[in-house]
């Protein structure tokens, strides 16, 4: 809940980091983001490479995962400096985090 941003997968910790009001920047693989994706697409940004398998329905992938491999984490990044910017002022009333180094 201290947290100024969270960077996470698709799964039950983006929805800890929504419930709590904790901008989130979300990766996003395989799942179906118009299904799981956080509602407030202000404050949690997905980030994922378009691919017309998703949602996948596979434990091992028979295309050899494009979706993870072909994602930019400069987008990762981007959207992570963007949310810290555009946030600031609705995460500074959250006590820091003593145990981080930042």
């Amino acid at each position: 809940s201290r947290a100024r941003l969270v960077v996470c997968n698709d799964t039950s910790i983006s929805h800890i980091a929504a419930a709590l009001k904790v901008p989130s920047v979300i990766v996003c693989l395989g799942s179906d983001p118009a299904r799981w994706a956080p509602l407030d697409g202000d404050r949690h940004r997905l980030v994922l490479y378009p691919i017309a398998c998703r949602p996948c329905s596979y434990r091992d992938c028979p295309l050899g995962h494009p979706c993870a491999e072909q994602l930019d984490p400069a987008r990762v990044i981007e959207q992570a400096s963007a949310l810290l910017a555009g946030h600031i002022d609705t995460i500074s009333t959250q006590k820091p985090c003593t145990a981080c180094a930042y």
